[in-house]
């Protein structure tokens, strides 16, 4: 879904626009760094080739990033 999409989406919801505006930035910012689906062709487009493979290695990595999945890895000092 592109920004647009999701702005106008959370303003149907009942969001206001500056509301809708900060959320779907968020969501961009999230994605850029590998979340979820990982980023989409549009950011891979505006994004260097490192920034691509640190978002590639972050989304293939997957596990649990809670407390509790760090703690059960031995990571959580």
């Amino acid at each position: 879904m592109s920004f647009k999409g999701l702005v106008s989406k959370l303003q149907k919801g009942g969001k206001s626009k500056s509301a809708a505006t900060k959320i779907a930035g968020a969501v961009a910012n999230y994605k850029r760094k590998g979340g979820g689906s990982g980023p989409t062709n549009a950011q891979k487009k505006r994004m260097s080739k490192s920034e691509i493979a640190s978002a590639n290695r972050v989304q293939k990595r997957g596990g649990s990033t809670t407390k509790m999945g760090k703690a059960h890895r031995g990571k959580l000092a």
